[in-house]
């Protein structure tokens, strides 16, 4: 199969995510095994929409879509498309999504990470942490730090940019662990100037600007108070015209550096007329040359040493915050990208050889990788790609997708430079897609005007540097859509009463309908303001962090369950039957009153007498025999089927049990549910899910999706909206604005910032400059390469948060623009500096700033009112909850089998007490797995984690009972867990076998895990214990773990080997 590599730029919405999915198929189509290709995206929501739309595609073609047919066939002319066997890979698919590899980034590293890179580090099982949890680890190493040797140099060093807030110490620890990966990067740099021959050099100059300003004097008759500006007069009084001095001299304007850096010596106003030119001409270049001087010595004497500052720190804060880390075992998924990054091409894991990941990395990670999708590309981070590219370059077909004018998460890591590298670094093609599907002509036009106008306005100290756009063409035909631009000092108020008159009667029967509008803007604190005047106008809106996929009312329903079955939480049970069943008042009243009988009958209730619970762990009929209400009973039994679903089953048999999908109907609803199921594919146990949504329920990557269509108004910061849109949008702008620095997005009080400044070489493989550095700074580096370079990116950020702002709407577009409020003679007045903003706005609607500031709303367009979509727009994914194509899959698979097969099925399903054993098995080993020596602490720990995991599979009584045992045999068995041990727990070792295999001898890799390993190193004795909590003894496994060990510590050690049998 010849191989295919490309680069796609996708403007907003232009269709990228119909392009990835007919890609997708088509590399099925040409031959490629599904389980063969990597998806890669940002969010949960686009892996969760991507294989919708697959399905759609894949059930559209098995009925003949001619049109999607010609698009495949116009992107690869050689496949031919057969309807039966298409048919047969959509039904393939379906019986085996569980092995699509579609995955958001931070979840496939995540796996990388707990597959290989973890248990090189002894790191086995780990929780991700919440951000109030990182934020404590921050704490708690700052708090090691103090208690070090090392502090003197952390507090010195933030007390020479008087920082002396311990919010700026922990802000420091934040900015470096965050950004670790630089550190990997840089090399050593020598600094070839000698500060004294500077500061000399600087004194030449100053002696030389008041012998010119003499001159002014004594020959042009100038009076020297006038010669003299500000600088000048600064060294006049406090030096009275002797300058002979230097090191005096030079250590007064290292203190005063501030005046000299912003003011000149010598007045310009007193340099005119022909005869003083010569004198003009020396003046300009002596004091831009003090400048200069003046900079440097500061570069050499302060910036520098800040730098040897920073990497001491780093070093200290490294240490400190891995000890922590892998001690506890918490990670955040920036730790987990940059520990894979960094061990990753360690040679002993054997990853990666020669750039490229090895057969053991599949092997580890789950199967070959022969094509890989990068879609978002442009927000990938440096630290990822380090991870990426050797799997990038293993794969013969690549398909990376993204658009360079949306990058707007540099602040996390995201670099536009890198993806509009990766054609180069790959050796790819690329290409445009040229044409707009969501936006009306009249936005679109719009849109192409302004940002052509800032294309070629927007200039840059390099061509290459220069911000690209190309338009881009409207689908639609018809002249349709609707743009304006309201300006107005009061601009949060105009929107609200905007809304209010304009939507007021638009609803079925003449009421309200504030569906499809969405209100974005750069900051949190102005969609605040809007959000207070839209209430007291009396019109609903949702802020972006009410819009999490947990607060979705069908999932709220769902959780309630969840939350009965992991917590034992009555009162969510109660809730369930009062909002979901609907049940009256007197059942409601009864099942309070009968709280013991009802938990009793699910069998979940601590408090059941154990009189009534079998040794064998089933319950006894008098448990049955309990006096339940009838209709209650009927939905307990409901209940306690969905209970016995394994977890793989219970999202889906929920949904279907209580119809969900059908009171549940509207697109959006079926989305949402098809969402949360998604994402519950990724967890193996309910516990661990619903930790996840706990620690991440305000997350970007959890919010809902077709939030456009809720009837109220959606109220998101620009960066929450990226990869939605609204039928209506109003636009916050300010003309003002702070711009963007290198501290990121500058509100007043954004001082003193660790800056770290880095610039790539053109693979992105080493960094070739950096400097690492203090905003204080700021004026002293801002003609150096590197911060004009890193200056260019934020300027370019500011450019592309305007367009991922201006390309949500659908119909109609309001850009409300709040003024800047000046003084003139001493009267206050409002105007419009922002020329990046103003002036193409100008240009389009044909006005001035002055008509903008007269008020009013200036509108080209006819405004186009929200309509539901017929039902040919807006498909039915119901299929996705309960497909009938599903059904009829799984139909074709039985019909298939053997009654021998199927006999085994039966027997299988039914080997109920087989699969608790199992299970049983699996606490006590994860209760073990969380103990060396068996104190207090341990045990807590242990019996909460063993609890949160097990209690949903096996039941709270069962697995305290587990416990209670193990913590029973840790009492029987002190030398087991005695201290004089060093102790390593499910220990990975790796070993080699020769075996013959197609005439040849070749070297098998075999890892092993030993399940308790104990160290005396000064005894020079070790002892492999297996666990067992079952019959069965594989004496052969410990003589293996026995031999593997002695081959990698030799024969000084004595080595014993134990089973540790557990009831």
């Amino acid at each position: 199969m010849k191989s295919n590599r490309k680069v796609v730029k996708a403007s907003a919405g232009t269709g990228k995510t119909y392009r990835l999915a007919i890609e997708y198929i088509s590399r099925i189509l040409l031959g490629e095994d599904y389980s063969e290709i990597l998806f890669m995206t940002f969010t949960r929501a686009a892996t969760a929409e991507l294989k919708v739309r697959i399905f759609e595609f894949l059930d559209d073609l098995s009925h003949g879509n001619k049109e999607l047919e010609e698009n495949i066939i116009s992107l690869y002319p050689q496949i031919e498309i057969d309807t039966d066997r298409i048919k047969k890979v959509k039904n393939e698919l379906l019986l085996n999504k569980d092995k699509i590899r579609i995955y958001t980034i931070d979840s496939f590293i995540a796996q990388i990470f707990k597959k290989a890179i973890g248990p090189s580090l002894n790191i086995y099982t780990y929780s991700m942490s919440n951000t109030v949890e990182a934020e404590e680890i921050y704490g708690e190493v700052f708090s090691r730090i103090i208690k070090g040797e090392e502090f003197h140099k952390i507090k010195e060093f933030l007390e020479k940019t008087a920082d002396r807030e311990v919010e700026k110490y922990i802000d420091l620890i934040k900015k470096i662990s965050e950004e670790r990966w630089k550190f990997a990067l840089i090399e050593k740099k020598e600094i070839s100037d000698d500060a004294e021959s500077v500061k000399d050099e600087l004194y030449r100059n100053i002696v030389r600007t008041f012998e010119l300003a003499g001159e002014l004097v004594t020959d042009h008759g100038k009076i020297r108070e006038k010669v003299l500006a500000k600088a000048g007069k600064i060294i006049e009084e406090e030096f009275h015209g002797i300058l002979d001095n230097k090191e005096k001299l030079i250590t007064f304007i290292l203190e005063k550096r501030k005046d000299f850096l912003e003011n000149k010596i010598i007045n310009g106003t007193q340099m005119g007329g022909k005869a003083r030119e010569h004198i003009k001409a020396q003046v300009l270049e002596v004091q831009d040359e003090i400048h200069r001087l003046l900079e440097r010595i500061i570069f050499i004497e302060e910036v520098v040493p800040y730098e040897q500052d920073i990497l001491e720190i780093e070093k200290i804060t490294r240490s400190i915050y891995d000890d922590i880390k892998f001690r506890e075992k918490k990670f955040t998924f920036s730790d987990i990208t940059n520990y894979t990054s960094e061990y990753m091409i360690e040679e002993d894991l054997d990853l990666v050889s020669d750039g490229i990941v090895t057969d053991n990395f599949y092997e580890i990670i789950g199967g070959k990788i022969s094509t890989l999708f990068l879609d978002e590309a442009q927000d990938t981070s440096v630290s990822q790609w380090r991870i990426i590219e050797p799997i990038a370059k293993g794969c013969d077909n690549i398909i990376i997708v993204g658009d360079e004018k949306q990058s707007i998460y540099s602040w996390r890591g995201g670099d536009k430079g890198l993806f509009l590298s990766f054609d180069r670094i790959l050796d790819a093609g690329v290409e445009s897609l040229p044409t707009n599907y969501r936006s009306e002509k009249k936005i679109i036009d719009f849109v192409n005007l302004f940002f052509d106008h800032i294309s070629k306005n927007h200039h840059t100290k390099k061509e290459d540097d220069r911000w690209e756009y190309k338009e881009v063409k409207c689908c639609k035909k018809d002249d349709k859509g609707f743009v304006a631009v309201m300006v107005d000092s009061e601009i949060h108020s105009e929107i609200a009463i905007d809304i209010r008159d304009r939507f007021a009667d638009r609803g079925a029967g003449g009421n309200p309908d504030y569906r499809g509008i969405g209100i974005v803007g750069r900051k949190k604190k102005d969609l605040s303001k809007i959000g207070d005047k839209l209430k007291e106008l009396g019109v609903p809106y949702i802020m972006e962090n009410s819009l999490s996929i947990v607060q979705h009312p069908c999932i709220e329903e769902i959780l309630r369950l969840f939350n009965f079955f992991i917590h034992n939480d009555f009162m969510s049970l109660i809730e369930f039957f009062r909002k979901t069943i609907k049940i009256g008042e007197e059942d409601l009243k009864y099942l309070l009153s009968n709280r013991e009988d009802i938990l009793g009958y699910l069998e979940l209730s601590s408090s059941v007498p154990l009189s009534l619970i079998n040794r064998g762990g089933g319950i006894d009929p008098a448990i049955e025999e309990l006096n339940i209400k009838e209709n209650l009973r009927v939905e307990l039994d409901r209940i306690k089927k969905i209970k016995g679903l394994s977890y793989e089953k219970m999202g889906r048999g929920i949904v279907e049990e209580y119809d969900f999908a059908e009171t549940y109907s509207a697109t959006r609803d079926i989305k949402n549910i098809n969402f949360f199921l998604e994402l519950m594919e990724e967890y193996k146990y309910l516990s661990d899910f619903m930790s996840f949504l706990k620690m991440n329920s305000d997350s970007n990557g959890l919010k809902q999706v077709g939030i456009s269509e809720l009837n109220s108004v959606i109220l998101m910061t620009i960066h929450g909206s990226k990869g939605l849109d609204f039928h209506t949008e109003y636009m916050f702008l300010a003309d003002k604005g702070s711009g963007y620095k290198l501290t990121g997005y500058s509100d007043k009080g954004m001082q003193h910032k660790v800056q770290l400044l880095a610039k790539l070489d053109e693979n992105y493989e080493n960094i070739e400059d950096y400097l690492f550095t203090n905003s204080i700074y700021n004026g002293v580096i801002k003609k150096t390469e590197i911060y004009e370079h890193n200056e260019q990116i934020f300027l370019d950020e500011e450019i592309n948060t305007l367009y991922v702002g201006m390309t949500r709407p659908r119909a109609n577009l309001f850009l409300c623009i709040e003024p800047t409020k000046t003084t003139k003679k001493k009267e206050e007045i409002f105007v419009l500096n922002n020329d990046l903003l103003i002036t193409p706005i100008e240009k389009y609607f044909n006005v001035t700033r002055e008509d903008l500031l007269d008020g009013g709303t200036q509108m080209i367009g006819k405004f186009i009112p929200y309509e539901e979509k017929s039902e040919d727009d807006s498909r039915n994914e119901n299929f996705c909850i309960e497909p009938s194509l599903y059904r009829d899959a799984v139909a074709l698979k039985v019909s298939e089998k053997t009654e021998e097969e199927k006999d085994k099925e039966i027997f299988l399903e039914h080997s109920v007490e087989k699969e608790l054993k199992r299970k049983t098995g699996l606490a006590i080993h994860y209760y073990l797995e969380n103990i060396e020596y068996g104190g207090a602490e341990e045990k807590k720990t242990a019996k909460q984690l063993t609890l949160n995991k097990y209690s949903n599979m096996l039941g709270i009584e069962r697995t305290q009972e587990i416990i209670r045992r193990v913590e029973e045999f840790i009492s029987d068995n002190p030398d087991v867990f005695h201290r004089r041990w060093t102790i390593f727990k499910e220990l990975e070792l790796v070993s080699y076998e020769k075996i013959e295999k197609d005439g040849e001898s070749i070297n098998k890799r075999r890892t092993h895990i030993i399940d308790r390993l104990n160290l005396d190193e000064k005894e020079k004795e070790i002892i492999i214990y297996d666990y067992k909590s079952g019959v069965s003894m594989d004496r052969e496994q410990l003589e293996r773990y026995e031999r593997v060990v002695g081959e990698k510590v030799g024969e000084e050690y004595s080595i014993k080997t134990k089973f540790l049998k557990l009831g």
